[in-house]
């Protein structure tokens, strides 16, 4: 699907020290070219994407809490290595427009190049896609499954319907993908299109969401859309 894109590059055994210099150049071409599989298949929006590259925006109030947010990041992306190792995820909540799959893109890239995690990227419609194209297809649901369960690193970016709550099907698969990565100590990185995990759990499940923010940093985006201040400047100027 367009939306769903999984990179894998070629992990390390051994450590930088023990390497050889064609050992390092191969695991670090590897690595971008998975890095470039993962942006080709986001769009191009996405190329620039970087924690540090976010674009502040609309009050001064709001961009207080837009720098709070980056430098939250910032720690996470120092400590990535452990913060995976421990299964120790990630949840950012808010409005539209506000940033969300930006950071979610950039903090992959830092997982795919730097540290050679295997990543697989879904969006929640994609998602519900999936499956019943597999109900469709008569595949194997374990199968469809394993392929969000077992990754080094989940991102899904809103999991949430446009409107209401999930079906009871759909509430039930992802419950059983994050509670099998919660399980595993598998990190899932996830954005949600709503005012915080108080809302979340309600559309969600209280039970899917307590396991993605247990241990997890929580952060909420809680300032105006990007989109809607660009298309103001634009007719200003």
């Amino acid at each position: 699907m367009e939306n769903q894109i999984e990179a894998r590059p070629e992990p390390s055994t051994t450590s930088s020290s023990s390497l050889n210099h064609f050992e390092a150049v191969a695991i670090r071409g590897g690595r971008k070219k998975a890095e470039k599989r993962f942006l080709v298949a986001r769009g191009r929006r996405y190329y620039d994407c970087k924690v540090k590259g976010f674009r502040y925006h609309g009050t001064e109030p709001e961009k207080i809490r837009q720098q709070q947010v980056v430098g939250q990041l910032i720690t996470y992306v120092a400590e990535m290595s452990t913060e995976v190792d421990a299964g120790r995820g990630l949840l950012l909540s808010g409005p539209v427009g506000t940033g969300k799959d930006h950071f979610l893109v950039a903090l992959a890239r830092v997982a795919i190049r730097r540290y050679g995690y295997n990543v697989r990227w879904i969006n929640g419609m994609d998602l519900s896609g999936a499956f019943r194209d597999q109900i469709g297809s008569g595949g194997l649901e374990r199968e469809e499954l394993s392929k969000y369960q077992t990754p080094d690193i989940l991102v899904i970016s809103d999991p949430l319907p446009i409107f209401g709550g999930l079906s009871d099907y759909q509430a039930s698969t992802l419950y059983r993908i994050i509670d099998r990565r919660y399980n595993d100590r598998r990190p899932t990185w996830c954005s949600l299109n709503c005012t915080g995990p108080e809302e979340a759990a309600k559309r969600l499940g209280a039970a899917t969401v307590d396991r993605l923010r247990d241990g997890a940093m929580s952060l909420l985006c809680n300032w105006g859309s990007y989109r809607t201040i660009g298309s103001q400047n634009e007719r200003n100027s």
